[in-house]
């Protein structure tokens, strides 16, 4: 779709959107900033290959499939968040010189299944980081990362007022 496109510096895939077929945007040297948003189930086979200027990967939770060499060759990828719902990582998902660390919302247990024997180099930190959570709409949720001092917000409709947090 957008393979090798030279203008193309940040992505938002919206939640209509359910899948992101294979090499839909590789080798786009450009794109330094993802974001993907709850409602996506499947990102194919080399979808963001050798996409160099990426950094950082929020995996939503409504993912369940990521493909053989999705984020491969991101040279500059050195964080992933992965949020729980995904069942399948597929060969060279990630396989990056420069991954440091992976955050994974499940335990260690369900990790092992989820990786499919596929080994990750990099530091593996398993629902361990502390978290803030609260509402802001009526169908919008907040999550704040306090490692990585990431704000996330999920879901649609108008921001309001947010209620008091809750640690999780």
């Amino acid at each position: 779709a957008f393979s090798g496109c030279t203008k193309l510096s940040s992505l938002t895939l919206g939640a209509g959107i359910k899948k992101i077929d294979a090499e839909a945007y590789k080798n786009i040297d450009t794109l330094t900033e993802i974001i993907i948003s709850e409602g996506i189930t499947e990102i194919g086979e080399k979808a963001f290959f050798d996409c160099d200027n990426i950094t950082t990967i929020v995996l939503p939770s409504t993912l369940k499939t990521l493909g053989d060499s999705a984020f491969e060759s991101c040279d500059a990828l050195v964080n992933v968040t992965i949020l729980n719902g995904l069942e399948t990582i597929g060969a060279n998902a990630f396989s990056v010189t420069g991954l440091n660390d992976v955050y994974y919302a499940g335990s260690e247990n369900s990790w092992k299944d989820v990786r499919n024997y596929y080994d990750i180099r990099a530091t593996v930190h398993y629902g361990e980081e502390n978290s803030y959570s609260g509402t802001c709409g009526d169908n919008l949720t907040w999550t704040y990362w306090e490692q990585r001092q990431l704000l996330e917000i999920t879901g649609t409709g108008a921001m309001t007022d947010w209620t008091s947090s809750s640690k999780t």
